[in-house]
């Protein structure tokens, strides 16, 4: 928490897209380190507030805009096109002493004028919502957010139902992904026509149950009858859930 701390506050003061997308990176790299620390504590709250928060690096850039303070907003304008000819100066192999000296004196005078900036340039961002904030907004529903992690090939959901988080290892990530393929597969040439179509469909319907079974099998007994929101992982952007058999008029 601490070092997002300190990303979100260094971000605060940069103007730079790339620059902000770099730090989206390390955002997101400290994210994953403490979603591992909570899946291996078990912690549903833990995991949950750690995977929103990962999901957050990018959500939380706030859009570019110049400073309110026009000193400042000049300093940083010079301090890129210096920067930018320093560095091509650099790429030519021309001299840049007097550029990089440059370079340095506006970098210091931005951080002093920064530290003395106020307003919108150094708001914090939005706080991922806790879990019993978020179920205040769910009523009767129930939700499923899916974390697939790369490293052990784990996918693993979190529910949370009646303001209740609770943390399920679902199986491979990979499996599901390959269920997934398949059924995407599958409802093309049903699309197109490739085929006969009654056993296209019925290659579709024999692929939502297997992708069902290992996405939301484990979790028949927390969903009920009742709503759902889903929030998947990236692999699984494209399921489509009213496919689904459990989830057909749901």
């Amino acid at each position: 928490r601490t070092g997002l701390r300190i990303v979100d506050e260094h971000r605060a003061t940069l103007g730079a897209t790339d620059v902000l997308a770099h730090t989206a990176a390390q955002r997101t790299e400290l994210a994953q380190l403490g979603l591992r620390v909570a899946v291996d504590a078990g912690s549903a709250r833990a995991v949950f507030e750690w995977a929103e928060r990962g999901r957050a690096s990018l959500f939380l850039i706030r859009p570019v805009r110049p400073p309110a303070d026009e000193e400042l907003a000049a300093a940083l304008a010079e301090l890129r096109q210096v920067s930018a000819e320093a560095e091509t100066a650099l790429l030519n192999s021309r001299p840049a002493d007097r550029l990089l000296a440059r370079r340095s004196a506006l970098e210091e005078r931005v951080r002093r004028l920064a530290r003395q900036a106020a307003g919108p340039l150094f708001a914090p961002p939005a706080e991922p919502p806790t879990v019993d904030q978020l179920s205040a907004g769910l009523g009767d529903a129930v939700l499923i957010e899916l974390i697939g992690t790369v490293e052990d090939d784990v996918l693993t959901a979190v529910t949370v139902r009646d303001g209740e988080p609770r943390l399920h290892a679902l199986g491979s990530r990979q499996a599901a992904r390959r269920e997934l393929g398949a059924l995407l597969f599958a409802l093309r040439r049903l699309a197109f026509g490739h085929g006969a179509p009654e056993p296209a469909l019925e290659q579709v319907m024999v692929r939502t149950s297997r992708l069902e079974a290992a996405v939301l099998g484990p979790l028949r007994d927390v969903l009920g009858d009742r709503p759902i929101v889903v929030v998947p992982t990236g692999s699984l952007r494209s399921v489509p859930w009213a496919l689904l058999p459990s989830c057909v008029g749901r």
